[in-house]
């Protein structure tokens, strides 16, 4: 096939050109600039954009109709923010392209010659690797125009040897890093500090003769350091074993030839690059072969592309590249061949030469690609090429090889075993996967008690199935069962929607909540989001085109490890616990006839992609799930229209109850707490019940701010999270960052109090943090509040999580003001107001002392937790209990201390009947003796007296209490 007239001179100078594309905008870096092309119309001339003086990479993060790019070479990196350079599909001009707003942003200047700098962290930070074997990770989470914060540098580390390439999964958070002998290694970036997890091995080509030569190190003979391939003008035949890429055994010619190919050998590829749902790495080998590792096991290749040895790369392969849809498979090599592979079949279907040695490949979608050549130029290949391209003429540059290659359609050690054998046995599969399969009850699947022979394509039994498919390489995300498939063609219809789907005709109204999990954040401008957050783990959603990915990762990755799974449905509520993860689609704005799914996974088998078990359950019109829970042996979910259904972890339902429309949910080993709604102008209230379903308390209102919060959006739950505590008392972390606690509810017969235990953001201050710093909260455990910590403009955390942090409670009895706090810190013209000054100096000495008032309150509030805990006997064993006891008993000294410190402080100022008040408070003899002196000491005779005659009385109480006590045992003797 003739390539020639789709070629396209991007730069008038020769040199190496690198591609990105976002549709049909195609974007092309080479040295000093940057040249925006319309592959939709190639007669319009490009857009042209100023940048680095040397180009070796360039990356383009999308989101939100937001296109941000990052390049990078020489000994710099920057940022382009190129949003108005986009074109919309089937457009001539792109939304606003103004060459000043695209002003690069320099982030970071090297001491060492830059290879690549890529996106990570769903876009929120930059990974920059260069020749000194460094990686460096710098923060762009806050605004591109924010210089003060933008550009932080977060992270910085030591890799084993120069890093020639770098690839990153979205979906998984792993990223790829090549160094230059051709190693691999595979790091986590789930963690705040990357960690490794792989070594892959010395599989890629070795690059550091290439490099030595290229920074100038090496003795080339001069006179051929700048060899090209242009004089090649005809193309190569890659049959010819006299080609420029063997030596000859004339000595000047074979240096040229050496050093021809020594040249060349800095365009064979060194990166890595990972399928769009992210679960695949393909990998350019050094034999010429493409391996295909997936992300959960490193240790073997799950397969090769090779098209057998006549047909195949004859030479290193410069780069590879997956289709949008991940159906299609391209590589180039130095031998000048483009190969498309079919990746379901795992064979090729195309195979031609191209006019010039390509670098770089991009699909603008499925059947559109272009490459990118070494000398300034680059070739479009459309969708009628292409399929010109992939028919059997276009396989081959000669019939004989074509004939050759017909015959030998079946070697396997040529091309390796037919995956599908067919199109029609393919569609036979997916037909299979269509039919209704046999389920308990309404949709009730459970792997261990599922028909074989419904369960699996062909009656195959689960070690036969799994043969096949791993025979067959099929990712999880093409085995859609019947509800995957019907739930994405809901999804699709449910994208062409404007605006909310719920409709006030239908006599449901306006929905009173959203789908809400515990400690879950919105998507917000990135293609990932945290379904939830705890104190145990964090479980994230990662947008990857049809499909997400969804990685659970624990805090203590010594008792779980992460596992990580694709999700073909769109699961949108989470809760988790130490023992299992339940995820759901909750339905919300599907209108009618939607079928919710719920799925459970254990964690014990989390790392093996087994899902426990699945349950499909029919919503009723304009109903939606709004929120589940898992703790122990049970599991709820709850819906708008107020079902409470019980589960036990087997996904047996096992009880159901109504209330009014519950906004959220959460239960422990003894209690399950429900909030609800009961129309838009009521307040939210709270119920407590045993797990039988009793009540406890029922319908009792909480102290949430409602209309009265900025932005307040009506069917926005105001809360960032809820947990029990570890006494077992409810607490909700409200929008103001006030957390609040419920005490006095076991008792039936009782009216439970909310209380205040913490202003987190006034903690965090306290304890002598940044002042950006922001809190996300986790749990309570005894008097110490654990948190995530973040920064930025966001009010919820990005990625990757930080470590968990913890400060002690304080009851907020007192505002402080953080802006007067920053006000002060940088001093100022504030010096001459005297009433700001003195409240800064009061705000500033309340932060490092404690107040007694303050500490008087929190022993009250955390002894009425532990000793409520107690009486109703909720501590799993006596060793518990001893340690509630000696809390209790420490807080009780605590209690008196700080009435004595009141004491003094009242003395001090003479009050006698405030220091009596405060005297009657106390519990210990030993403290009221302990007042006694305190008022002696200070020349108050009166209340010393008056302190004395109390002890005295008290005294004389409890010596009558014994011996009531003793006749009644007396007493109980006779009978």
């Amino acid at each position: 096939m003739q390539l020639d007239d789709k070629i396209t001179n991007a730069y008038l100078q020769e040199t190496p050109i690198y591609l990105e594309s976002v549709g049909f905008t195609l974007l092309t870096a080479a040295n000093k600039s940057i040249k925006v092309f319309n592959l939709e119309n190639n007669t319009r001339e490009p857009e042209i954009i100023n940048t680095l003086d040397e180009i070796k990479s360039i990356n383009i993060h999308s989101n939100n109709n937001k296109h941000i790019g990052v390049v990078s070479g020489g000994f710099e990196c920057g940022i382009h923010d190129l949003t108005g350079f986009i074109y919309n599909s089937n457009s001539n001009s792109n939304s606003n392209a103004d060459t000043n707003n695209s002003q690069i942003v320099k982030i970071w200047k090297s001491s060492s010659k830059i290879t690549q700098a890529i996106f990570t962290h769903g876009g929120q930070r930059i990974c920059i690797g260069d020749l000194g074997a460094n990686m460096i990770f710098i923060d762009i989470s806050s605004n591109l125009s924010n210089s003060s914060n933008f550009g932080k540098v977060i992270d910085k580390i030591k890799v084993n040897g120069e890093i020639t390439g770098l690839s990153y999964s979205y979906s998984v958070d792993l990223l790829a890093v090549t160094v230059a002998d051709g190693g691999l290694y595979i790091y986590s970036l789930s963690s705040n500090s990357p960690e490794r997890k792989a070594i892959v091995g010395n599989i890629l080509v070795d690059k550091r003769l290439a490099l030595t030569n290229e920074l100038g190190l090496g003795d080339d003979d001069s006179d051929f350091s700048d060899l090209s391939d242009d004089n090649d003008d005809d193309g190569l035949d890659i049959n010819d074993n006299d080609s420029m890429f063997t030596e000859t055994t004339n000595g000047l010619d074979s240096k040229k030839s050496r050093n021809k190919k020594t040249n060349l050998l800095k365009f064979a590829s060194s990166k890595t690059v990972w399928n769009s749902v992210g679960d695949i790495l393909a990998i350019p080998n050094k034999n010429f072969k493409i391996d295909f590792y997936n992300a959960v096991n490193w240790s073997n290749s799950i397969y090769s592309l090779f098209a057998g040895d006549n047909l195949h790369h004859k030479d290193n392969l410069t780069a590879i590249s997956f289709s949008p849809n991940n159906k299609y498979f391209a590589s180039i090599s130095l031998d000048k061949l483009l190969i498309i592979w079919d990746l379901n079949t795992k064979k090729m279907i195309g195979r031609t030469i191209i006019p010039f040695i390509g670098i770089d490949i991009n699909w603008s979608d499925d059947k559109n690609l272009s490459i990118s050549s070494n000398n300034g130029k680059f070739l479009y290949i459309d969708e009628s090429t292409f399929k010109q391209l992939i028919k059997p003429k276009g396989v081959t540059i000669d019939e004989d090889s074509l004939n050759n290659h017909n015959n030998r359609k079946n070697d396997s050690d040529d091309e390796g075993d037919d995956v599908l054998e067919s199109n029609d046995e393919e569609n036979d599969l997916e037909d299979e996967l269509d039919r209704p399969r046999s389920q308990d009850l309404d949709g009730f699947i459970i792997d261990d008690d599922m028909n074989d022979s419904h369960k699996y394509p062909d009656g195959d039994d689960f070690d036969s199935y799994n043969k096949r498919r791993n025979n067959d390489m099929m990712s999880e995300s093409t085995e859609l069962t019947d509800f995957n498939k019907r739930a994405r063609r809901e999804q699709n219809n449910s994208n062409n929607r404007v605006g909310p789907s719920l409709n006030i005709r239908t006599g449901w109204g306006k929905a009173l909540t959203k789908p809400f999990s515990i400690g879950s954040t919105p998507f917000d401008g990135s293609d990932r989001r945290y379904l939830t957050i705890s104190s145990i783990a964090c479980v994230y959603t990662v947008k990857t085109q049809n499909t997400f990915k969804i990685t659970v990762l624990f805090f203590d990755e010594e008792k779980h490890k992460k596992y990580f799974f694709d999700d073909l449905v769109g699961y949108d509520i989470c809760s988790i616990n130490d023992q299992g993860a339940v995820f759901a689609t909750s339905g919300f704005r599907k209108n009618k006839g939607f079928i919710a799914r719920i799925e459970y996974k254990n964690h014990q088998n989390g790392r093996s992609g087994e899902t426990q078990w699945i349950r499909e359950i029919k919503l009723r019109p304009y109903e939606f799930i709004t929120s589940v829970s898992v703790y122990g042996k049970f599991i709820f979910i709850c819906t708008n229209k107020g079902f409470v259904k019980k589960f036990n972890i087997f996904g047996r339902l096992i009880n159901i109850y109504m209330m009014d429309c519950v906004i959220g949910i959460m239960n422990n080993n003894n209690y399950v707490f429900t909030i609800i709604k009961k129309s838009i102008e009521s307040g939210y209230f709270f119920n407590i019940q045993n797990l039988d379903g009793d009540y406890i308390q029922q319908e009792l209102s909480i102290p949430l701010i409602t209309e009265n919060d900025i932005d307040y959006n009506m069917n926005e739950i105001p809360i960032k999270t809820m947990f029990f505590s570890e006494q077992g008392e409810p607490c909700i972390v409200r929008n103001d960052g006030i957390l609040i606690v419920l005490t006095k509810w076991r008792d039936i017969n009782n009216k439970p109090i909310w209380k205040p235990l913490l202003d987190i953001q006034e903690g965090i201050s306290r304890s002598g943090r940044s002042k950006e710093l922001k809190a996300w909260p986790l749990g309570l455990f005894n008097d110490s509040f654990l948190f995530v910590p973040f920064r930025g403009s966001k009010n919820y955390p990005i990625f990757p999580l930080l470590t968990p942090m913890n400060i002690d409670i304080r009851i907020p009895i007192n505002f402080v003001d953080p802006n007067k706090q920053k006000r002060k810190e940088i001093g100022s013209d504030f010096e001459d107001d005297d009433i700001d000054n003195e409240e800064e100096e009061d705000n500033e000495e309340d932060n490092n002392v404690e107040n007694p008032e303050e500490k008087f309150l929190r022993t009250i509030i955390l002894a009425e937790m532990l000793s409520d805990s107690i009486s109703n006997n909720e501590n799993d064993n006596n060793n518990n209990n001893n340690e509630t006891i000696e809390k209790l008993q420490l807080l009780s000294l605590e209690y008196d201390k700080t009435l004595l410190i009141q004491l003094n402080d009242a003395c001090s100022n003479g009050d006698s009947d405030d220091a009596f008040e405060i005297c009657k408070l106390i519990r210990d003899l030993r403290a009221l003796n302990a007042a006694q002196k305190i008022s002696e000491s200070k020349s108050m005779a009166g209340l010393a007296r008056r302190i004395r005659n109390l002890r005295e009385a008290r005294m004389a109480e409890e010596e009558d209490n014994e011996m009531f006590n003793k006749d009644d045992d007396n007493d109980n003797d006779v009978y």
